[in-house]
């Protein structure tokens, strides 16, 4: 349950002062979940396959990092977001202010990351292709030098038996002219 934003009074001077009462401990992380929750929810009985996180990016990341997706930890190795709020539609009428000129910045430099890690993934594709056909190229090589390597020994058993044979034939010519 998400506390409302209490008041106290200021006494004789008139007005109310804010209560620290609501910034108390974690108050904003509880929210933030509350709203994750009813959110996702939302979307889930819309039929939508999106989901929020109320967690920052380098939460999200070192969790993604923990459990070996590499790949996710990647996509959120990002700027965060500048929120423009009204100013997005200051915007549409042609005036850029400096919230709307850092927001476009961060989107410029995310989309330059974005394009790096997909070259990366593009030159890791490659490689993880080059390194399968080589594996391949070395298993049909080995089953070739194994191949040869029987047919090798095949010829010296030949040969030891020529050999046996030649000198057998030569100890019977050399009994014969003796």
């Amino acid at each position: 349950m998400v506390p409302a934003v209490q008041r106290q009074s200021a006494g004789a001077g008139g007005g109310a002062r804010k209560s620290r009462a609501a910034k108390a401990g974690d108050w904003l992380d509880k929210t933030r979940e509350a709203w994750e929750r009813e959110a996702n929810r939302a979307l889930e009985r819309a039929g939508r396959g999106e989901r929020i996180d109320h967690r920052s990016l380098a939460e999200r990341r070192e969790e993604a990092n923990r459990a070996g997706d590499l790949e996710r930890a990647a996509e959120l190795s990002r700027e965060p977001n500048v929120h423009r709020g009204p100013e997005r539609y200051r915007t549409l009428r042609g005036e850029a202010s400096e919230t709307v000129q850092r927001a476009r910045a961060v989107e410029r430099r995310n989309a330059a990351a974005l394009s790096e890690r997909e070259a990366d993934r593009r030159q890791v594709e490659r490689l993880s292709e080059q390194v399968r056909r080589l594996a391949e190229q070395y298993e049909q090589e080995r089953k070739e030098h194994i191949e040869l390597m029987s047919i090798l020994g095949e010829h010296i058993k030949h040969v030891g038996k020529l050999t046996a044979n030649y000198k057998a034939l030569t100890d019977d010519l050399t009994e014969l002219w003796q």
